[in-house]
Formats: C-alpha cells, sequence, structure tokens
C-alpha cells in the first residue's frame, strides 16, 4: 500500500490553498527592551508547508493613508530600495556634526560646503509676529492627547493641537495658538480654574517669509535659501548625530515653526538593519526565524506608515511610538542574515500592507485590537490568539498506521478486510457520508480508466490528479483507497486542512485554519494523533503549544485525526520572560499623579474596568474623581494612567508596612499584547517553526507580498 502523506493534500483545490495565515507594530506598538530569556538548547527549523513563495502583488498603500502628502515615491536601483525618511529629531535651533570623516552639504544636485566640523543654524526670515501656545502635556499615547485637547477647548473654548517630539515619541498638547502673550497667560489662569495646572506659555515664530539655513565649516558660513538641505558622507563611516552613526544621509528640514528637524533618509533594508537588532535582539534571542518574523513585520509597518509625518520633512520616527532604530551601533550578523533572507517582503491583506502590530511579550494571550486601539479598525487578521507563553497542551488518541487516511475510510464506510464491494458501492458510501444523494456508478465496476475519468470530471476534478499509471487503463486495486480518499475530500466526506493549534481541553481542539476561520470542535472517540518527524509518522501522545502547526481530518462535527508538523520539542519553554507574571503597588497619591499627568485637572479618588478583551485586558476603565467627577479611559491610555506594563491586570486595595493605601496590582504581559507576541515567537522558533508559520500564527489571513508592488502602485499614481 503507498504511503498517503503525499495525498492528504492532493490538489490545492480540493482542501483550500494554506497562503499565509498569518504580524509592529504599532501606535505603540513596538516594545522596549526586551528581558533576558532563560539559557535554551536550539532546534532546527523545518520546512514550511502550505506556504507559496512570497508574490508580486499590485498591492494598494492603506485607503487610510492621503496620498497626497508623499512626494513621488523615492528610490533607488532596485524597487526594493524603498527610500524611507526617519525622524530622528525636531525643533533644533542648531545642529553639530564632528564626525566622521569628510561632510559634503547640498541639495538637489548642488553642492555648497564641505568639512569634517559642520554646523547647521535655523535662519528664517518672518512675514508675521510670533505667536504663543500654552503646552499643557507630554503624552505616549496620541489618542489620549488628541481626546484631552477636545476636552480642553470644549471646557474652555480655547483651540487647541497635539506635536509629536521625534526624539522622545511623546505627543505634546498645546493650547493656543495666541497672538500676544497676554493672552496666553490669561488662558493659562483659566486652565488652573479648570484643575488644570503646569502649563507654560511656548513662543513661536510666525509663517516664514524668506526660509534658510546657515551653515558653518571652519571659517566659511553659508546661508543656504530654501527648507532643506542635506549632509553626506562616507557609506562605510556613516554620519554621526547626537553620539549616534546613521547610514544614508542626513537631511535637515526647517519647520512650520522656524526650526530644525533632522532626518535620516536611507533604503529601507538599510534602515532595518537599525531596527530589528533593538526590537528583538539578536544576542539574546538568538533564533533565525524569529528574526525573520520580526523583520517581515517592521518592514510592513515601514511601507503602511509612508508619510505619517510629511508635514515635518519624515515618514517615521524613532522611538517606541513607532519603531525603534538605533542606527549602524546595532546592526548585528544574525538580523542582518535575516533581512537578506526576507528581503522585499511584506504581509498584504486584501492586496494592501497590514497594520503589523507586535509587542514585547503577551502574557499568554494576544488581544483584540479594537480593545487596546479603540480608533483602529477591527482587523481580522488582528484578533486575539493563544500564545506559546500559555503553556502546553497533552492530547491522547489512537496510533496511527503510515496510511491512517485508510483507516478512516474504512472505518466510516464499515469495510473490514478484502470486503467483496466493488468500487461503485464504496463511491455511494461515500456520497452517503457526504449527506448526497447516490448517484449513477455504472461500468466502475472493472475500474476502467475511461469511466473513473468520466466520474471524476463530473466532480469538477482534473483527469491529470488521477492516480493512473502511465499506460494503466484500470485503477489497480492498490491504488483504489487513494482515490477514494480524493473523492472523499472533493464531495466533503471528510475535511482536510492545515491550522494552528489554539487549545485543548482533551475534549475538544480549538485551531485556526489557513483561511483564518477559528474552530473549535469535540474529539472523536477514536481520533487518530501522530507527529510528522523525519519524514515520517510517530505515534505518540502529542505535546501542543499555541501556534504548532497542524493537519486536521474532519468528518462531520467532530476531528478524526490531528496530525502534529513540529517535531518533538527538544527545549522547555514555557514563561520564559520575566514579564509573563508582574506585580506593581501604586500608592493613592502615585495613582493621582499618573493620571494627572493623563487627564489634566482630574483629581483621581478609585477606578473601576468596564470591560476586558478576549485576553482579559482592560479595554475601558471608569475613573471616579474626588468631586464626584467620572471619566472614561479607552485601550492604551488605561495603561499610561495606572502607570502598568500591560493592562492584562486584576487589582485589590493594599496597604504595605511604611507606604500608603492603595492598589496592588497583578498582572500579566509587557507592551500592548496586539499582533505578534515577540518573546512567543522566539518560543515557536525554539520549537521548529519557520517564520512564515510564525506569522501565520499571529496574523491570521495575511499573506506575503513584495515591496515592488507597493512602489508600482504609488509611482503609477504619481504619474
Amino acid at each position: 500500500m503507498r504511503t498517503f502523506s503525499a495525498i492528504l493534500r492532493p490538489r490545492a483545490r480540493l482542501i483550500g490553498a494554506a497562503g499565509l495565515a498569518g504580524v509592529l507594530v504599532l501606535g505603540f506598538a513596538s516594545c522596549r527592551t526586551l528581558p533576558d530569556p532563560q539559557t535554551l538548547p536550539p532546534v532546527a527549523p523545518t520546512p514550511s508547508e502550505g506556504v507559496s513563495e512570497p508574490v508580486e502583488v499590485e498591492a494598494p498603500l492603506d485607503p487610510e493613508l492621503d496620498e497626497s502628502r508623499l512626494e513621488v515615491l523615492r528610490v533607488t536601483e532596485r524597487p526594493t530600495d524603498l527610500v524611507v525618511r526617519v525622524g530622528l529629531q525636531t525643533d533644533r535651533s542648531r545642529v553639530d556634526f564632528e564626525c566622521c570623516g569628510p561632510l559634503s552639504v547640498g541639495w538637489e544636485g548642488k553642492e555648497y560646503l564641505e568639512g569634517t566640523r559642520l554646523t547647521a543654524r535655523a535662519d528664517p526670515r518672518r512675514a508675521t509676529a510670533p505667536v504663543f501656545h500654552l503646552q499643557v502635556a507630554a503624552l505616549r499615547d496620541g489618542e489620549q492627547a488628541r481626546a484631552t485637547v477636545e476636552r480642553l477647548s470644549g471646557l474652555t473654548g480655547f483651540g487647541g493641537s497635539t506635536l509629536l517630539d521625534a526624539e522622545s515619541g511623546l505627543h505634546k498638547v498645546r493650547v493656543g495658538p495666541f497672538a500676544v502673550r497676554a493672552e496666553a497667560e490669561a488662558a493659562k489662569r483659566t486652565l488652573s480654574q479648570h484643575g488644570v495646572d503646569g502649563a507654560w506659555v511656548l513662543t513661536e515664530g510666525g509663517d516664514l517669509e524668506d526660509p534658510a539655513i546657515e551653515v558653518r565649516s571652519g571659517g566659511h558660513a553659508l546661508r543656504v535659501p530654501g527648507r532643506w538641505l542635506a549632509i553626506t558622507g562616507s557609506p562605510e563611516a556613516g554620519i554621526r548625530v547626537a553620539g549616534t552613526r546613521y547610514r544614508g544621509r542626513i537631511l535637515l528640514f526647517l519647520n512650520d515653526r522656524g526650526s530644525l528637524n533632522v532626518i535620516d533618509e536611507l533604503s529601507i533594508e538599510q534602515y532595518l538593519r537599525g531596527v530589528v537588532p533593538k526590537e528583538l535582539g539578536p544576542d539574546l534571542y538568538p533564533q533565525l526565524e524569529a528574526l525573520k518574523a520580526q523583520t517581515v513585520a517592521a518592514r510592513t509597518y515601514t511601507v503602511r506608515n509612508l508619510g505619517e509625518f510629511s508635514s515635518e520633512g519624515f515618514d517615521i520616527c524613532a522611538t517606541p511610538r513607532c519603531q525603534v532604530y538605533g542606527g549602524m551601533e546595532v546592526e548585528h550578523p544574525l538580523t542582518d542574515r535575516a533581512i537578506q533572507e526576507t528581503v522585499g517582503e511584506v504581509l498584504l491583506w486584501s492586496d494592501e500592507p497590514i497594520d503589523a502590530l507586535y509587542s514585547a511579550t503577551c502574557g499568554g494571550h494576544t488581544e483584540d485590537v479594537g480593545t487596546v486601539f479603540p480608533l483602529k479598525r477591527d482587523e481580522v487578521y488582528l484578533k486575539g490568539v493563544p500564545c506559546l507563553e500559555h503553556g502546553r497542551s497533552r492530547l491522547r488518541g489512537m496510533a496511527p498506521p503510515e496510511d491512517y487516511p485508510v483507516v478512516l475510510l474504512h472505518r466510516e464506510l464499515r469495510l473490514k478486510g478484502d470486503a467483496p464491494e466493488i468500487l461503485g458501492a464504496r463511491l455511494a458510501g461515500l456520497r452517503r457520508l457526504a449527506g448526497l444523494s447516490s448517484d449513477t456508478v455504472e461500468g466502475l465496476h472493472d475500474r476502467s480508466r475511461s469511466a473513473i475519468e468520466r466520474y471524476w470530471q463530473a466532480l469538477g476534478g482534473e483527469v491529470t490528479e488521477l492516480p493512473f499509471g502511465a499506460d494503466s487503463e484500470r485503477l489497480d486495486e492498490t491504488l483504489e483507497d487513494e482515490f477514494l480518499w480524493r473523492v472523499a475530500l472533493e464531495i466533503g466526506a471528510f475535511h482536510h486542512a492545515t491550522a494552528t493549534f489554539a487549545a485543548s481541553d482533551g475534549e475538544e481542539l480549538a485551531v485556526r485554519l489557513s483561511s483564518g476561520t477559528d474552530l473549535r470542535l469535540p474529539l472523536d472517540a477514536r481520533v487518530v494523533v501522530a507527529r510528522r518527524d523525519d519524514g515520517g509518522l510517530e505515534s505518540d501522545e502529542l505535546v501542543l503549544a499555541p501556534g504548532d502547526t497542524l493537519e486536521v481530518i474532519r468528518r462531520g462535527g467532530h476531528w478524526v485525526a490531528v496530525v502534529q508538523d513540529v517535531p518533538r520539542p527538544r527545549v522547555q519553554f514555557d514563561r520564559v520572560s520575566r514579564w509573563n507574571q508582574w506585580q506593581r503597588f501604586r500608592t493613592d497619591l502615585q495613582l493621582r499623579d499618573s493620571v494627572a499627568e493623563q487627564v489634566p485637572g482630574f483629581q483621581f479618588a478609585s477606578f473601576e474596568p468596564l470591560e476586558r478583551g478576549v485576553s482579559g485586558r482592560v479595554g475601558r476603565l471608569k475613573l471616579t474623581g474626588v468631586d464626584g467627577r467620572e471619566e472614561i479611559l479607552e485601550g492604551l491610555a488605561v495603561r499610561w494612567a495606572l502607570d502598568l506594563p500591560d493592562t492584562r491586570f486584576t487589582a485589590r486595595r493594599s496597604r504595605p508596612a511604611g507606604k500608603g493605601p492603595g492598589w496592588l496590582f497583578s498582572g500579566q504581559g509587557w507592551g500592548h499584547g496586539v499582533g505578534m507576541c515577540q518573546i512567543g515567537a522566539y518560543g515557536m522558533a525554539q520549537r521548529g517553526n519557520p517564520y512564515r508559520s510564525i506569522l501565520s500564527h499571529y496574523y491570521a489571513g495575511a499573506t506575503l507580498g513584495r515591496v515592488s508592488a507597493v512602489v508600482r502602485r504609488v509611482q503609477q499614481q504619481a504619474r
């Protein structure tokens, strides 16, 4: 009897194409410095099955992106060398360049100055008098910052705005503008009456009449008209800004406030060399497949967010607000390899780059995007899933022979040994199993090639898929079971799929199919379980972790076979992150201060969680003030207001010795918990999962495409 491992997926059409079922960040999606892992032996990765090679898809940009903000897309020699502008600093009156080697100053083909030490200053001429703003707060959450502006405007009638500081990643909350300082001072007193103290007056230039940047080198000084200048150095040495060396060229942009923004302009692949090591350190987490998953997520985030800060002259910031970027100083051979082996790959949904959020550790389960980012769309690929940190499940069942589909066929058709039923009777039995009426099976009793081809074509099958020899005119009896299995899948008597494991209690099994569908069904009392290892099937109890790749077969409403594609675990990955469990004590006074930073003027007294997401994270929180006033916080604002590592927590009143009364928070996870869990990706890589399987677990339904597709799309629109 032929081995059936090769015929479980006879045609993509029979079982559905198992595309990448799938990632950074962020909003605040990127994670901070990751905790040290336990020292664990590596596991060799296994090939990914069912995921096609990346294809160049004509992928439009995010429909929410205002493409008119983008200049004609910047590319170098190859479409994958998309040029990215990274904001390093904002609002500098002066920038010094003192390293490394000869530097030249120019713009648009003109060279103005050369030297090894350069100084640049903003030197605009004003068309109008300065204006005044009140800065009220600097918040980590952009949505909360905008909500604060709206609330203050409603209280006072003053206008307001938010401004991202590229270096710190904080969103400045500003009230104004005001034409004269006296108006700003009066507004400050009005805010104080509403409980908002600590605001200060900022003086900013009016409209720019004659924008220019002054540059000096040695005894030479030059005033260059316009808003842009480029500093170019040696590709090997890079250019040093505030102690860090960067590839590409450094751009100086004179912003509307009359000060300089410092920007690194370089190709996306060079940019990733300074991102991936900061987001998932290769020395601490030396698993290539995890680093490749991180690379694809970071590249996707970059492409999706091109032009987000175009009014400030750059595409993306260099802080956790976007993705942490460390320049040349952090580059590493292992992450360079991950970038090279995934060059140009991005994740797509409906041919568009996905919102590739990720965080450090999810504490066992990721969260639905709407719970943490209420203003984002409820993307299908950003649904919460169990993570490897959740632990492992054991599954027992029947030990299978190599040809276990035959066991399932004979069991359901009630055939024993050399049963006398002819092929036509077996086919009729399969149709009954599928809930179909009997059909005419005349001519099949002798297994003639012509009769079988007619039958197969009537089902919609392709003749080339039939198990015949080149010159055979009859179906060999030894191939009959293979033909029957193909028919069983075609008509729905059995359903076979590739899936990732989610959870099991020994009686039910929950998986996510490659299509992105979540399915939970009871296990058949005689379920066949096996592990595919080193090319063969091994009969054993399965040890399953969330994200493991499975082949599942269901009959009716039960799972009848479960085959694990992950090799036998040779590592013990379970809760390796020290942030999987944490406790924080906050006194009432500390909470008053942290809440007041997020909700200026609010005097905190107590809180109450109102809604929790699928992972247990708090999605909505009610704050109550000393005056009885109530405030509702949503998403990440909950985390910042309570000053906690994550929003997956419980809390109880406590008063430790030597401290005032307060709250003891017990929680799990570090970050926002949406999208890919970096610690979970590392653990999955240790178990032998390739990067595509990792991505498919955390971004179910996303597919792999190429940056070049996005480049072509934007270039065509620009023309």
